[in-house]
């Protein structure tokens, strides 16, 4: 599993959870169906690295060992502006339909610790702050109501911003025999790495 999955997944299902319950009192909702189910994996070259990359991590004691041992970064610590430079992400999402059928997602970017991450959420707070107007009207509606996503309260409009400022987010028309060749060639490109002044939003 990717080491992120922790975290990542329990943010998707409180998502399907909000559209689920939204689709039950107002049938514009469109929700990810009742048996919906989400997981994460990671993408290794082969198997020594796929072991590699489980053994990452770990336990805090085990993490706090590697900090000690200079293997991972202390809290305040960084990778410098080359390393951040160097660095990019590439997510892939699949979905399947109950009667087989698949959609491909990819996203691409560059850093995604510090870089990519910082742009994500400022692009959040002044699509919030500025252009509340632009959000899912369906959304607005349960304003006040407890702790949402990113996907369920900002929607389409926060997708449309974050490509706008380089990140590469598309859905592809492939699918079945198909994919693996797909994700194969764009595994090997090396994504842009674009930057842009988070308060350019109108």
């Amino acid at each position: 599993p990717f080491w992120m999955s922790a975290i990542s997944s329990r943010v998707v299902r409180r998502s399907h959870e909000l559209y689920r319950d939204a689709a039950a009192t107002d049938p514009r909702a469109a929700c990810y169906g009742e048996d919906f189910a989400y997981r994460e994996l990671a993408l290794a070259r082969d198997e020594t690295v796929a072991r590699a990359m489980a053994a990452e991590g770990g336990s805090p004691e085990v993490r706090k060992k590697l900090i000690a041992r200079g293997k991972l970064p202390s809290p305040g610590q960084g990778p410098s502006a080359e390393t951040r430079g160097r660095s990019y992400f590439r997510i892939f999402a699949l979905a399947e339909g109950r009667a087989g059928q698949q959609v491909l997602v990819s996203s691409a970017g560059g850093d995604p610790g510090y870089e990519e991450t910082s742009k994500i959420v400022s692009e959040a707070a002044l699509l919030l702050a500025l252009r509340h107007d632009k959000l899912p009207r369906l959304r607005r509606r349960l304003g006040c109501g407890g702790v949402v996503t990113p996907a369920y309260a900002l929607g389409i409009p926060f997708v449309q911003v974050l490509q706008s400022r380089g990140i590469d987010i598309r859905v592809h028309e492939e699918s079945g025999e198909a994919l693996p060749t797909l994700v194969r060639d764009l595994v090997s490109e090396i994504p842009s790495r674009q930057r842009y002044a988070a308060f350019s939003c109108n």
